[in-house]
């Protein structure tokens, strides 16, 4: 049961850790709640709207803050939780929620995909009164994020995170916690020193606890939520190190490598290892920039051949790992820039290291048949990198002004033409 007395006193225990305001959104509510409101005004918002609010929402506007301190940027009063939901809480006031256990990824996806290509108006209304249905939103995680607190269906009485760029891959997420946990749970994080950035898309619980619940669970994706929540803590026990190192499900070799790289470098680097040799050289490339600078360069070698294998590696990944060794050479990467097959991204980007290598003015040739590639990216990033690289010739001058000319109304290469043209 929410008490203003103990949310008091987690709030003020969140604060003695978070001295210097520096969680994300603290800066705004300051740890602080706004003078509670009365049930009679609670009572004529649901009158005037038909909806009934959850209890624990109810107690917590009346009896602990109308508004303040909350996960994010803080809880909304309830003047801004009209002024922020008026738009629809009088649409749907029968309607049965959208966003419930039963809404899938992939009918999310589907329905956000219809809206795309809606051009009739009152359809793509429609559709988005059915989404909104239930909703209400509380507070904001910034930008086009909110959180949202369910008045109907599956959910009701629970958080959810919403995203209004309502994209087809980015659906609604359930977070599960009901309103009093959700709130209370978050300054309790803060107060353990835990980190809160990512706060209800992982569990909760301490390290012992976590792995106890990953080894009783048969769902990969309950595992893998598991064994991400450790990225909460400041560091991690020598139990649950060797915890992640014995791991056996290679579902899991991504996320207990970003970990073991996070908290135990040295065992992150000897599994990168076994995974860069070809356990899993998917993960190992996923997690290759968050090898020390300085241990990178052992790596230069296999990480080239995989550039150039076939394969499902995130080449541009590689690329970037290639650019942060001290011995990374343009000639190493000068095939794959000129390599038509490859992909237009992957292409500009390796011209890109090329232009940051200690040896680019020996390529000065090549650069300038990049320069008159026919893809228009892969030009512009050969043009950038000459001058980033600081090179100078008869023959690039000659093609700078060549440039001038075939591109004499595009004003992004003309800004970076006029860079090395009198």
């Amino acid at each position: 049961m929410l008490n203003r007395e103990v949310i008091e006193n987690i709030l003020n225990n969140a604060k003695s850790v978070d001295k210097d305001l520096e969680v994300f959104g603290a800066g705004k509510h300051k740890y602080q709640l706004n003078p509670v409101t009365t049930l009679e005004k609670v009572h004529e918002f649901e009158k005037k709207y038909g909806l009934t609010l959850p209890e624990a929402y109810v107690t917590f506007l009346t009896q602990i803050g109308n508004g303040g301190a909350g996960p994010d940027y803080g809880l909304y009063s309830l003047e801004q939780v009209e002024a922020w939901n008026r738009d629809w809480l009088n649409q749907n006031t029968e309607k049965q929620p959208f966003i419930d256990e039963k809404m899938t990824a992939a009918k999310w996806k589907l329905v956000m995909d219809e809206t795309d290509e809606l051009e009739d108006d009152e359809k793509y209304e429609e559709i988005m009164s059915d989404i909104y249905a239930g909703i209400l939103v509380i507070g904001t995680k910034g930008c086009t994020y909110d959180n949202i607190l369910m008045c109907k269906g599956s959910e009701r009485g629970k958080i959810v995170y919403f995203d209004w760029n309502l994209e087809g891959g980015c659906p609604p997420y359930l977070t599960g916690m009901n309103f009093e946990d959700w709130y209370m749970n978050y300054f309790k994080e803060i107060a353990a020193g835990y980190n809160v950035y990512q706060y209800g898309y992982y569990y909760l619980g301490n390290e012992e606890e976590l792995m106890n619940q990953y080894k009783n669970s048969d769902l990969i994706e309950q595992k893998k939520k598991c064994v991400t929540s450790f990225s909460r803590f400041k560091k991690l026990s020598p139990d649950t190190i060797d915890f992640l190192i014995n791991i056996k499900e290679k579902e899991m070799n991504d996320i207990r490598l970003w970990l073991l790289l996070k908290y135990s470098s040295e065992h992150g680097i000897i599994l990168f290892e076994k995974f860069l040799a070809g356990e899993d050289e998917m993960a190992a490339v996923e997690r290759a920039g968050m090898l020390p600078k300085e241990k990178k360069d052992k790596f230069y070698q296999p990480m080239l051949r995989l550039l150039y294998q076939e394969n499902k590696v995130d080449k541009l990944r590689i690329l970037f790992f290639l650019k942060d060794c001290s011995g990374s050479c343009a000639g190493d990467v000068l095939a794959y820039a000129m390599n038509t097959d490859n992909p237009e991204d992957v292409r500009k980007t390796a011209v890109y290291v090329m232009g940051k290598c200690p040896d680019a003015e020996e390529y000065i040739d090549e650069f300038i048949m990049l320069m008159k590639d026919k893809s228009y990216w892969v030009a512009h990033a050969a043009l950038q990198g000459t001058i980033s690289a600081g090179l100078d010739s008869t023959e690039l001058t000659e093609c700078y002004r060549w440039m001038a000319q075939q591109y004499a109304d595009d004003s992004t290469m003309q800004k970076n033409l006029a860079l090395v043209i009198d």
